[in-house]
């Protein structure tokens, strides 16, 4: 019993720090993310796009696990939100459960379709970085096709760490932006963003 609620509990701890993770055969396809995070030193918000696409020749449900960081320095995650763009008949999406470190959803897709999930977050921050899983991509066995990443931080909030190198970077009102856009990604470190006030 003791061995199995220790093999449990590793099981759980590599979800928990491995962003979007495949558990079990990887039968769907993760293809490409476009991710949007907004970043004022107190509070990170995410609304991301997620492309799947079933390229086997049966239809396909699995469950995947979305880690979300969450530890001193970073609440849990509160107004979760899943919802599938414009789904064709068949494709589904849906949250199974939620814990302090993130949540399992489960997709369905018929054969041959690709199919975008939008997730949203919001996380408060009590310390000078903001954090969000990058490297879970490896549990998939290959590179994003295509990644746009695009923070918008307030102009007043001082950054000292970029997650990427290189972005595009604009001015408008008060607000400040960053944007990286990548073919063939596959990531050496997650998305973190260090700063102070």
């Amino acid at each position: 019993m003791r061995d199995a609620l220790k093999y449990l509990f590793i099981i759980l701890l590599l979800a928990c720090c491995c962003s979007l993770a495949a558990i079990g055969p990887n039968f769907l396809e993760f293809i490409q993310e476009d991710l949007v995070f907004r970043l004022d030193g107190k509070t990170l918000e995410l609304d991301g796009d997620y492309w799947f696409c079933n390229n086997t020749q049966e239809d396909i449900t699995q469950q995947l696990y979305f880690p979300i960081p969450s530890d001193s320095m970073n609440a849990p995650a509160e107004k979760i939100r899943l919802v599938m763009t414009d789904p064709m008949p068949g494709q589904t999406a849906k949250i199974i459960s939620v814990n302090k470190h993130g949540f399992w959803f489960e997709v369905s897709l018929p054969t041959q379709t690709i199919a975008v999930c939008q997730i949203s977050y919001q996380q408060k921050l009590q310390g000078n970085s903001a954090r969000y899983v990058l490297m879970s991509t490896h549990s998939w066995g290959k590179p994003l096709e295509w990644v746009k990443y695009t923070l918008i931080t307030t102009k007043k909030l001082q950054i000292d760490k970029l997650p990427l190198p290189d972005p595009l970077i604009k001015v408008k009102g008060r607000k400040r932006i960053y944007q990286w856009e990548l073919t063939n990604f596959m990531p050496e470190d997650d998305f973190i963003v260090e700063f102070h006030r």
